[in-house]
């Protein structure tokens, strides 16, 4: 046993000593006892391991140099009054040096199922160190250790936009030059519409700076470090596109294996720059567009060649001042250009022998989703992604698309329509907050603008607000056991699954249902201040996030609803990773089915119409709820709908239904299943505990009865 282990030991009995109260603590209450198929409802059967625990602490991640680290305590079993003793305890931090000893009782009213505890850090080490928070009940049946890691942030070098040409590619900058707003062009309602800043201040823009990308890649290298060349290569084929096709086509940069790596992008200012102008305007029509040979960034570069989507474009300049030719391709408008690299299907690694068993597995596929509805090629509401994520200033906006490089207007340039702004809107403005708050240690403060960054966060709100999906609460009654029968239906307006791509993102009702004082009567769904669930505790469960599962798991994540009865129940709308076991995993390599996914799909999307391998599917529950996806007219209504049954007791009314359905872009499972020893994960873990992944409102409304 280490020294360390021993003094947590020691410290818990002595604590457990001194606790004056019985208690029956647990982690933060309500979570089901879904089973890992999300079917089962009952405890979990003999060998299985339920995901439960009386008590959490969670392990926290603090910057050198902040003034506190705050450790989050958790129970479920808020009926009663509870005291719990608490105190620190040395790891590789030392008491006096890197912080201040605590200790103490936390005293939880009936009701509360969180406290917290503060401890004052001393000190600036220069690596890391940790300390814990210990906490026991009088009996000792239920103890918790909660982890304080201090690390050092990791920062970046200052990103240079102005590099040189480096192969096929030139800087942004040179195609600002030309292409910058100067209040006539390019211009809308007094504002800047030009492709150079929008561009810069998105997720495109920043797609290898992302702090997030960068700790989800160390995750993938330190369960595979076998595989990691493989893994980093791979992925920065679209992270970093630029970097990676030039690495690869001169030789220049790879590895021993043949492979681009990480570090060597973050040298590299071509490879920071991320998806840049001159690696999408490079992208050209091979004919495989839009079809597997060309998803997971199998795209294929031209030779000097601008492809842009207006006939006959003026070359003269473009060719005096660059490299480049513009040419007219009406490929830059169609949906299959974003396919190449939101189309991606990930190997699946065997848990056992740590290699690829031969398969792969839909990690993302918004293209195909698009292409299974009303917006799709050919159908009755054809719209392409660009129409939406790249949205024109306003229906018929039209504009010269280039300026002299003094900011001057050229007489006779033709004005242009449809112009596609390049905001590149998604749904993450949680990663974009980070990118502003942390502009510093990210190596872009130089390069970018805090007012750009909110400019781009209000563009994603609005998104989400506006144009993301609609609700409705359909006509409220009594069922027969006199409780209120409150029918939810959620609408996706969306051209994809809601939510869609990367699987950390989920969308959830948030119903509240109040008497005619005002009072509470019923509540399932309410976040917290730090966008958790009361359902979150047990899906933390270190055995729901452990890499590696040597026996079936129970209770990791909510199953789909079609009827709530109890507020401990939430319909959230996901997707689910499962293992070659069938256990639930955040490892996207270990992925090999979906154990839930429950995600809205568009309007039109015909389940006859799914690959025979089940890509784009629906599984667990919801693929036998009769009104999902499926109403009067049959199937495709690109909706769903959630039975409420409410017991109201001795409330009177009338009742007020108020219906928020929320998102939220990283669940805190995929933040707490990062697990490597490496200072990006230490990096991505201490932005998020100070900027907590916001949840955002995609609609809200109210009924009386």
């Amino acid at each position: 046993m280490s020294h360390g282990l021993a003094r947590v030991l020691n410290l818990s009995l002595v604590l457990i000593a001194l606790a004056s109260l019985a208690l029956v603590l647990a982690g933060c209450g309500g979570g089901s006892n879904a089973g890992s198929n999300g079917e089962a409802t009952t405890p979990a059967p003999d060998g299985e391991v339920e995901a439960n625990a009386a008590l959490r602490v969670e392990d926290v991640s603090v910057a050198a140099g902040d003034q506190e680290a705050w450790f989050t305590v958790w129970r479920t079993d808020v009926e009663r009054k509870a005291i719990l003793r608490y105190a620190t305890a040395d790891g590789s931090a030392v008491a006096g040096t890197d912080y201040q000893t605590v200790q103490g009782a936390l005293e939880f009213a009936a009701g509360e199922s969180a406290k917290h505890v503060v401890v004052k850090l001393l000190g600036k080490p220069e690596e890391r160190v940790d300390f814990s928070l210990v906490l026991a009940d009088q009996e000792g049946t239920e103890q918790a250790v909660g982890r304080a890691r201090i690390v050092p942030l990791l920062g970046e070098a200052a990103f240079d936009p102005n590099w040189a040409d480096t192969g096929a590619f030139s800087n942004a900058n040179s195609c600002a030059a030309c292409h910058t707003a100067n209040g006539q062009v390019m211009t809308h309602a007094g504002q800047d519409v030009s492709p150079p800043d929008m561009w810069k201040h998105s997720m495109m823009g920043q797609s290898l700076t992302d702090p997030y990308f960068q700790a989800a890649l160390a995750e993938e290298t330190h369960v595979f470090p076998h595989l990691a060349g493989k893994i980093e290569d791979t992925c920065l084929t679209c992270h970093a596109p630029m970097g990676r096709t030039h690495a690869h086509q001169t030789g220049v940069g790879l590895d021993s294996d043949g492979h681009y790596r990480l570090e060597t992008a973050l040298q590299q200012m071509h490879a920071r720059e991320g998806v840049s102008c001159t690696a999408c305007h490079q992208i050209r029509d091979d004919g495989k567009l839009g079809t597997a040979a060309s998803f997971t960034g199998q795209y294929s570069l031209g030779t000097g060649e601008i492809y842009g989507p207006y006939p006959e474009p003026r070359a003269g300049a473009m060719q005096n001042r660059t490299q480049y030719t513009p040419v007219y391709s009406p490929h830059m408008r169609d949906s299959a250009m974003c396919a190449t690299c939101h189309t991606l299907f990930t190997p699946v690694i065997d848990i056992a022998t740590l290699q690829p068993t031969g398969k792969s597995f839909p990690e993302q596929t918004p293209y195909l989703e698009w292409r299974n509805s009303v917006y799709g090629p050919g159908r009755s509401a054809e719209r392409s992604c660009q129409a939406c994520h790249m949205a024109e200033p306003h229906d018929g906006y039209a504009t010269q698309i280039a300026t002299r490089p003094d900011g001057g207007t050229i007489a006779n340039l033709p004005v242009r329509s449809p112009f596609h702004a390049h905001t590149f809107t998604g749904g993450n403005a949680h990663t974009l907050e980070l990118l502003k708050a942390y502009r510093d240690v990210l190596g872009i403060a130089d390069s970018t603008t805090e007012a750009g960054f909110e400019a781009a966060i209000a563009r994603t709100r609005d998104l989400l607000a506006k144009e993301t999906a609609d609700l409705e609460i359909g006509i409220i009654g009594t069922d027969d056991d006199g409780r209120l029968a409150i029918p939810v239906t959620i609408t996706n307006r969306t051209g994809h699954k809601l939510p869609t791509a990367y699987p950390s993102r989920r969308v959830w009702l948030h119903l509240e249902v109040t008497d005619r004082d005002g009072q509470l009567v019923f509540e399932s769904g309410r976040p917290d201040a730090a966008g958790r669930l009361s359902v979150d505790a047990d899906h933390l469960h270190p055995q729901c996030l452990a890499p590696k599962k040597d026996a079936p798991v129970a209770g990791c994540y909510e199953p789909h609803h079609e009827v709530i009865e109890d507020p401990a129940q939430v319909a959230i709308y996901e997707s689910v990773l499962g293992d070659v076991n069938g256990n639930i995993t955040y490892v996207l390599l270990h992925a090999a089915e979906y154990l839930k996914d429950n995600r809205i799909p568009p309007r039109g999307f015909d389940r006859s119409a799914v690959p025979a391998d089940g890509t784009t599917g629906i599984f667990g529950r919801a693929a036998h709820d009769p009104d999902f996806n499926q109403d009067s007219t049959g199937e495709g209504s690109g909706t769903d709908t959630v039975h409420y049954r409410v017991e109201t007791g001795d409330a009177q009314g009338p009742f007020t239904v108020q219906a928020r359905l929320l998102y939220q872009a990283v669940r805190p499972t995929f933040v707490e299943a990062l697990h490597a020893d490496d200072p990006r994960v230490d990096r991505y873990k201490h932005m998020v505990q100070k900027i907590p992944p916001s949840v955002e409102e995609l609609a809200e409304t109210q009924a009386v009865y």
